[in-house]
């Protein structure tokens, strides 16, 4: 998370913090570490490159792009929510959640990556300088696309009209709405 191939007290305090909250909020504990596979692709491309996903106990990650190349604050914020919304996916995947949605070709891929993103902002907020402004910035941003989306068409529509970011915001927002509406939050 320091830009450096080197392991710091820094990052492995920031993974600490992103798999202890993740653990309270599912109420699971994993039990033994999982394996990270993080793939560094030189800074040649423009801007920003992350993607990944959780196999099974795998947590798969790639980041490259020209942005990593110095430590930058919001950069890095961004990564810990990355890595926190990945990491969601091995506590989604170990609870059963994600087998369910995958024979409805993606309809409604809103369920499990909206609530992934509720997590990881919640942890990102914790991680960050400023949680207000933080939460503030992204939960705009949330609400302005989902309703950008809800607009046009469908949530179960999204993947159809090429739309995937609209799982992460609509789906936020409703994991948001969910959570307030329980007592126990749970």
């Amino acid at each position: 998370l320091n830009f450096s191939t080197q392991r710091t007290e820094e990052n492995d305090a920031d993974l600490t913090t992103i798999f202890s909250r993740l653990s309270q909020g599912w109420g699971i504990e994993l039990g033994e570490p999982i394996p990270v596979l993080l793939v560094y692709t030189r800074g040649e491309d423009e801007g920003l490159h992350l993607s990944g996903g959780a196999i099974g106990r795998l947590l798969s990650l790639e980041m490259g792009g020209t942005d990593l190349s110095e430590p930058i604050a919001d950069i890095r914020t961004y990564v810990r929510w990355f890595i926190a919304h990945e990491a969601a996916h091995v506590f989604q995947q170990e609870r059963g959640n994600v087998a369910v949605l995958s024979s409805d070709n993606g309809r409604h891929a809103w369920v499990h990556e909206g609530s992934a993103n509720t997590f990881s902002y919640e942890i990102g907020a914790r991680l960050s300088d400023d949680p207000t402004s933080f939460l503030k910035e992204v939960y705009e941003a949330e609400y302005k696309d989902c309703i950008a989306h809800l607009n046009q068409t469908a949530l179960v529509e999204a993947r159809a009209m090429g739309n995937f970011r609209a799982y992460y915001a609509c789906g936020d927002l409703i994991a948001l709405a969910t959570d307030a509406m329980l007592p126990k939050h749970d």
